[in-house]
């Protein structure tokens, strides 16, 4: 069977063509640094690499949830750190004023002290964190106010919960009601403590300092056992961010293996298919010889 010039042109420009699409395939793999250029040149690493860089953005999206939470617990903790160490200033306080040593002038300047140290309290409860009560749940205003002599708790009882990863949500905020005692009854919590323990100390009531320093031992526990709550939520988001941490490394290595370029491998192959290249546009023009056409010119 006799072979036209025109099919024997045709067979050797696909050829050619083969082997400068492969030629440029692995240039452009070095350029870009991805093996993986288009769906076609491998489905299953493709749709791999799709679901790792998901798998990636779920996890830097726990990550910043977590940040965000350590920051709304830390902050928690560090205002009760700061609270009971002025009520441990008001404790003394009180064991002072019920001293035989201390005169009116004494108990006066003491119920004054006490009465900044409310101040600090009341400051700390209404305290914020990006323009939202730290502890007023998702109440846009204080956490707690003063309505002529009654303390109210004014927040609500809104979890800020952050999703730190595939299967924890953790609470990272406390509310005053819990916090400072509000949830024992009328009368017991914190600032109400601090009006009875005031008035006793001003007039001199021994009965009185010894009531309030009972209950101010109360709110004093109650406010402990919200620190400690607020240190065992701050372990749980560290360890979670700790693994978040391992598994982003895991991944990021899983991605590189699937897509990244092989660049040692890849420079060797594309001195191959360069030389292939070559060698086979020489031997295309030796195939396809002169026509008469090209003798006549």
């Amino acid at each position: 069977m006799r072979i036209s010039s025109e099919t024997l042109m045709d067979s050797s420009l696909r050829r050619l063509t083969s082997r400068l699409e492969r030629f440029n395939t692995v240039q452009g793999q070095l350029a870009s640094g991805k093996i993986l250029q288009k769906p076609s040149d491998d489905a299953g690493g493709m749709n791999r690499a799709l679901m790792l860089r998901a798998d990636q953005r779920l996890r830097d999206q726990e990550a910043r949830n977590g940040e965000d939470g350590q920051t709304w617990t830390q902050l928690g903790d560090s205002k009760l750190q700061n609270s009971l160490e002025r009520m441990r200033r008001a404790r003394d306080l009180v064991i002072q004023a019920r001293s035989g040593a201390s005169g009116p002038q004494d108990r006066q300047a003491i119920a004054d002290e006490l009465r900044a140290i409310q101040g600090e309290l009341v400051s700390t409860a209404n305290s914020r964190h990006l323009g939202r009560g730290l502890f007023a749940g998702f109440s846009g205003g204080d956490a707690i106010t003063r309505v002529g002599a009654t303390w109210t708790y004014t927040g609500d009882g809104g979890q800020v919960q952050r999703r730190i990863s595939d299967s924890e949500v953790v609470t990272v905020n406390q509310t005053a009601d819990q916090v400072f005692g509000f949830s024992l009854g009328a009368g017991n919590d914190v600032f109400s403590v601090f009006d009875q323990v005031v008035t006793a100390v001003g007039s001199g009531n021994d009965a009185g300092m010894a009531s309030g320093l009972a209950q101010l031992d109360a709110t004093f526990g109650t406010v402990q056992t919200s620190l400690g709550i607020y240190g065992a939520r701050q372990a749980t988001i560290e360890t979670a961010i700790e693994r978040n941490r391992e598994e982003s490394l895991s991944i990021k290595a899983y991605l590189s293996e699937t897509e990244d370029t092989d660049f040692a491998k890849a420079v060797l192959e594309l001195q191959t298919e360069e030389i292939a290249y070559k060698a086979t546009l020489g031997a295309v023009a030796k195939a396809i010889q002169p026509s008469l056409v090209d003798f006549l010119r």
